[in-house]
């Protein structure tokens, strides 16, 4: 309607069409079509998830990989001609991130499949490789579950105990020549008098 939204750099600016183009004399609607109309550019991702219908052994795991399932629930239904068994528990998965991070998730779900989408923004579209988002839909059945998105980054590296350790032998690096460098001042300063 008389409403715009303009990003400048990072930031998103509101505008009134009608106040703004009678200010600056020009004819916003003309110069800057609505877009409700035109298609929007969406992009579909692809689910980067396992097939979990073929054998574990045939799945992709460079991404994700089943450790374990666990069953809690199991029920046989008979609906006379109908015959079937519903299997329910807790999926145990590893995540491999791209720096070398494992992330260890358990999800409550069917026997058939986690029920987990896992996606990555292409660099094209401003995404980055290290970020991934996994999508966790919703079932009624499984109450345990933890449903949502989650966006999972690298972590903070200066937070890892490497980088700490790393750290600690660095600065007693640093306290060591300082030592070092005292202790020939030090010397320096006694060799000016001379021995009698």
């Amino acid at each position: 309607m008389s409403e715009y939204y303009f990003k400048i750099d990072s930031r998103w600016y509101f505008l009134e069409t009608y106040k703004m183009g009678k200010a600056n004399n020009i004819d916003l609607k003309k110069h800057y079509p609505a877009k409700e109309d035109q298609d929007v550019r969406m992009v579909a991702l692809k689910d980067l998830s396992p097939n979990y219908s073929v054998p574990p052994e045939e799945r992709d795991i460079s991404l994700i990989k089943e450790v374990a399932y666990k069953q809690t629930v199991f029920k046989k239904e008979n609906w006379g001609l109908i015959k079937s068994n519903y299997s329910a528990g807790w999926w145990y998965l590893e995540i491999y991130m791209p720096k070398g991070d494992v992330i260890k998730i358990k999800r409550y779900a069917s026997f058939r499949r986690p029920d987990i989408e896992l996606y990555k923004i292409p660099k094209e579209y401003g995404g980055r490789e290290d970020v991934l988002f996994i999508v966790q839909e919703p079932n009624s059945m499984h109450m345990e579950q933890q449903a949502g998105m989650y966006v999972i980054r690298p972590r903070n590296y200066k937070e890892t105990p490497q980088y700490k350790e790393q750290q600690a032998i660095e600065k007693q690096k640093q306290e060591k020549l300082k030592a070092a460098a005292a202790r020939k001042s030090l010397k320096k300063r006694r060799n000016f008098f001379p021995e009698n």
